[in-house]
Order: structure tokens, then C-alpha cells, then sequence
């Protein structure tokens, strides 16, 4: 791989999650040089429907329909897709979270990096927007089921990610993005209920997510507040009553 082009080498990209299976991403420019060892085994493996799928967690959101809205509408028509509580949905938009985000700032770096040296850009998403759409499976479907649901999950962490951007200048953005990581604070503490019965995620990406290594519900509720949300959200009165419950450990 060319490092003028690309700013981390292969094995840093994957130790740092920055590519995701290349059943993810069939195709593109982004991920040709990707391995991955348990590939097969994560593609055998069957979905627990009731985990795995959002049936009875979260509606379906029309993705086209949600990126075409206007600023000031965009947050009153996500709203209704996140107003279900459920641990599973939680964790699983945190663990698509944390990677998504690490893939989206990586391209758009390249991206500058080729604008600014005057190279030819290689293809695929280079923005949060054109990452989502092309991560959207009702657009671009995916062969097997496996793929179909983590592509689901990682477009639900891009629309988060997407508020997240607007949270400095709007504040319905900055109160609905609160609202979102305090539920996935306090669901944080089931993660290995959630990791022990999805078949979604590979072990690199559940070790990404609990940062490599082994915590206790309480630890786990911790390192989620203190490393995954985002600074934004602990300015926020509610943030702060939810880090004195968890210093009480009152979760």
C-alpha cells in the first residue's frame, strides 16, 4: 500500500478497526489488501433473530428519504426511529458506532490528503453522507444475512454520527445525541450478554469496542462514559447526574 496515498499501513488500518470485513465493503478501493481470519466462520455463523435483527427494536428507516431532509428537519424525522429502549439496539449501534466513525474520518482524511496533492481520487464514499448511503443495504444489498444486519447497524451509527456534527449549531441535534449515549451508557453494562448471543460482530470488533480488555458490568458502564461519548455530551446536566449515579453505582 502506498503510504503517500494511504497514512497507515495495512496492519495498523485493521489493528485500529479503521477496515471492516470486506464482506462489508465488497468492491471498492477501500479495501483491497483486507484479510481477515474468522471471515468464514462469522459468514456460517446462523443470526439470533430476536439479537441480531431489528425486528422489534427499531423501524426500518428510509435512508434516502433521511439525508435529502433539510437541516432543520433532519433531527424530527429520526426521532421516531430511536424512541425504543432495548439494550440490544443500544450496544449494537455503540460497537457499529465505533468503528463507523473511525472509517468515515479515515476517508475523508484521504480524501483531503488527495485534494490537497492533486492525486486522483480511488473510488468509494469519501464523506458521512455518501458512506451512509452507500452503506444503506436496502440500496446496495449484501449476499448473505450476516452482512445485511451489520450493514444496518453501522447506517444507524452513521445517522448518529451525522446529528453528532450538527450538535454544535443546533440543539435539538445536541439534546437528541444526549439522550442516545446516555441510553447506550446505561445498556453498556449488558455487553457481554449482548456479544455472547449476537453473531454480528467479529472478535476484533467486540475487542475494539471493550478496548482489548475484560470488564465488569460497572467497568464497562465506565469506560463507555468516560471513552466512547463524546465530550459534547458531558456538559449536559444529565450527563452529569448520570456520572454521579455511576460513581454511586446506582445503574
Amino acid at each position: 500500500m502506498d503510504n503517500e496515498e494511504f497514512p497507515y499501513t495495512d496492519e495498523e488500518y485493521i489493528n485500529m478497526g479503521k477496515i471492516l470485513p470486506e464482506y462489508f465493503f465488497p468492491n471498492t478501493a477501500l479495501n483491497s489488501d483486507i484479510t481477515i481470519s474468522n471471515k468464514s466462520q462469522c459468514l456460517q455463523s446462523t443470526c439470533i433473530e430476536e439479537i441480531a435483527t431489528p425486528q422489534g427494536i427499531m423501524e426500518k428507516i428510509a435512508i434516502s428519504t433521511l439525508l435529502n431532509q433539510p437541516e432543520h428537519a433532519f433531527i424530527p424525522a429520526l426521532e421516531k426511529h430511536f424512541e425504543t429502549q432495548d439494550y440490544r439496539r443500544e450496544i449494537a449501534i455503540a460497537v457499529a458506532y465505533k468503528q463507523f466513525k473511525i472509517l468515515v474520518e479515515a476517508s475523508e482524511a484521504q480524501y483531503i490528503e488527495c485534494v490537497q496533492k492533486g492525486k486522483q481520487w480511488p473510488g468509494g464514499p469519501k464523506s458521512l453522507d455518501e458512506m451512509i448511503r452507500f452503506t444503506d443495504p436496502d440500496t446496495n444489498k449484501p449476499k448473505d444475512k450476516i452482512a445485511y444486519w451489520r450493514r444496518f447497524w453501522f447506517v444507524r451509527a452513521g445517522l448518529l454520527l451525522r446529528a453528532e456534527r450538527m450538535a454544535s449549531h443546533r440543539e435539538d441535534a445536541r439534546d437528541f445525541c444526549i439522550r442516545i449515549w446516555i441510553g447506550i451508557i446505561r445498556a453498556s453494562k449488558n455487553t457481554d450478554v449482548f456479544f455472547e448471543q449476537s453473531k454480528l460482530w467479529e472478535n476484533n470488533e467486540k475487542e475494539l469496542f471493550t478496548l482489548y480488555k475484560t470488564y465488569t458490568p460497572q467497568e464497562m458502564i465506565v469506560t463507555t462514559y468516560n471513552i466512547h461519548a463524546p465530550e459534547f455530551t458531558k456538559e449536559d446536566e444529565r450527563m452529569r447526574q448520570l456520572h454521579r449515579d455511576i460513581i454511586c453505582q446506582n445503574l
